[in-house]
């Protein structure tokens, strides 16, 4: 939830040079997330995350 109205943000939000930038920021991102980055190219803007999971590894008594 943003404390601002939409019409206050929007212009941030959807900024063709740092838009995808600003939506990273604004993101909340989970742990599990390993990669974020933002783009953007033309009138097309790009917000790529990659998720992974947590492995925990078993430690085995030899």
């Amino acid at each position: 939830m943003v404390d601002y109205p939409f019409a206050s943000v929007n212009g941030t939000l959807n900024d063709p040079a740092q838009g995808p930038a600003n939506w990273r920021d604004l993101l909340i991102l989970h742990l599990n997330v390993k990669y974020c980055h933002a783009s953007a190219s033309g009138n097309s803007a790009r917000l790529t995350v990659n998720l992974g999971r947590k492995v925990e590894e078993k430690l085995s008594s030899a």
